[in-house]
């Protein structure tokens, strides 16, 4: 089977990106006059266009629809404190993707409590807008969902970065387990960092641990929904499960124009 997508990002923002972590751009459209206060706001509308052939079959599929839309605002409030609020529209429903403060009063620590991503691989921690590929890899996004409810500290120097989280259920985007509660944990640092060449070397690990509230985990990952209706990984209904736990880690590389990545997972 062979899938083709094309997808359109017409940015109506006032910044360059949006940022998985709850870091404000440093150009705003508001900002008060001792900078204690600034509000920057974010617009983003996504287009698909997917084609699906099955060889034996013989047979395509094919859909456009709008993926998402996405607007909000993220900055700082108080001096020491940052927020982020963003909506989504998506599959016929409103819903929040990130609600959360951050105090960041203390030189190089972090505390974050709201909706946001848990502690994850590269690619779960980066925005839709600058993955590698279109789509997360399923094999990664099946065992972890990208947002749920939660407190989490961040400490970090110029190289590295480690991040500890407490959550209960969110979104519930992997669809793995309904309530309970969870830990999850990432480190990451460059080993190598030469701007002005492009050449970067970048390595992390994270785990994850979890109590499903009502014994119940299951995982699973869908496609492009519009086209694929089944999800591409999918486990049965797993019953009185206790709790389950995952590690992994990820390489990171650049050279020049060139980038590599690569992330392994284990459950």
């Amino acid at each position: 089977m062979r899938a083709l997508s094309w997808v359109l990002l017409p940015l109506l923002a006032c910044t360059t990106a949006l940022h998985a972590q709850p870091l404000p751009s440093p150009e705003y459209v508001y900002k008060s006059a001792d900078g204690s206060f600034t509000f920057d706001p974010h617009f983003v509308s996504q287009l698909d266009f997917n084609t699906v052939i099955a060889d034996k079959a013989g047979k395509e599929n094919s859909d456009f629809r709008y993926r998402r839309q996405r607007f909000g605002a993220a900055g700082i409030f108080a001096s020491d404190w940052r927020y982020q609020l963003f909506m989504e529209l998506s599959g016929g429903k409103a819903q929040v993707r990130d609600g959360f403060i951050a105090y960041t009063g203390l030189p190089n620590w972090w505390f974050v409590a709201g909706q946001f991503r848990e502690y994850g691989s590269m690619d779960e921690q980066s925005s839709f807008i600058h993955l590698h590929f279109l789509e997360r890899p399923y094999a990664m996004t099946a065992f972890q969902p990208l947002r749920n409810r939660g407190v989490g500290i961040n400490p970090f120097g110029k190289d590295w970065s480690y991040q500890f989280g407490l959550f209960t259920d969110g979104t519930g985007e992997a669809g793995d387990e309904d309530g309970g509660w969870g830990i999850s944990t990432r480190l990451h640092g460059q080993l190598y960092n030469d701007v002005a060449t492009s050449h970067l070397l970048h390595l992390g690990i994270h785990a994850r641990y979890r109590e499903p509230g009502n014994g119940i985990a299951r995982f699973r990952a869908n496609g492009d929904e519009a086209v694929l209706r089944d999800p591409l990984v999918s486990t049965p209904v797993l019953r009185d499960t206790d709790s389950f736990a995952s590690i992994g880690g990820e390489v990171y590389a650049t050279e020049g124009p060139l980038s590599f990545l690569t992330e392994v997972r284990g459950v």
